[in-house]
């Protein structure tokens, strides 16, 4: 119990934010980006398949090849982890479905809270693939991360110490900390 939970679309600084939080807090940190390989392979994923997505630039079909496997990944590490910071990929909170959306907002609600990094001021990545600039801003127009945050902090014009205070105030109302 008493998890922290990071969602946000591309680059808006979940995992630095997670980090100083880890550090700050003394709580073990889980970014599931790192954790997911391990798991994915134990439940099938076509390692294969997704390399020649790749090379192909079918990000698209990629997300969607995903999101299979990331509805378990979420619940997984959500059920099995308590007083940890959670730093989910961008795409972890996007959930497509209706019935696997409400059980893992459900599972968040009683394992922790939500903070949900926004930014009202959203541009391309210029590194990105015109497919991954596309997900992105899928993400960033996604209801997903909203209904699933308890804690909003819009990053826009401020530094890492702003949104670690901001966090950190937030989190002891909901007596997390």
């Amino acid at each position: 119990m008493n998890n922290i939970h990071i969602i946000g679309v591309f680059g808006v600084g979940k995992t630095t934010l997670s980090r100083l939080m880890s550090k700050k807090l003394n709580r073990k940190l889980i970014s599931l980006d790192s954790v997911r390989w391990s798991l994915y392979s134990e439940i099938g994923y076509d390692f294969s398949y997704v390399e020649q997505l790749v090379k192909r630039n079918k990000y698209i079909d990629l997300y969607k090849y995903n999101s299979r496997f990331e509805f378990e990944l979420v619940k997984g590490v959500i059920l099995n982890s308590s007083n940890s910071i959670i730093d989910f990929g961008a795409g972890h909170s996007i959930i497509e479905s209706d019935s696997d959306f409400e059980y893992i907002r459900s599972i968040m609600k009683k394992r922790g809270v939500t903070i949900f990094l926004d930014k009202k001021h959203h541009t391309n990545i210029d590194a990105f693939h015109p497919e991954e600039n596309f997900l992105n801003n899928y993400f960033f127009s996604s209801k997903c991360n909203q209904r699933l945050s308890d804690i909003i902090i819009v990053v826009d014009k401020k530094n890492k110490s702003q949104i670690l205070d901001e966090a950190i105030c937030n989190l002891d109302l909901f007596k997390i900390i």
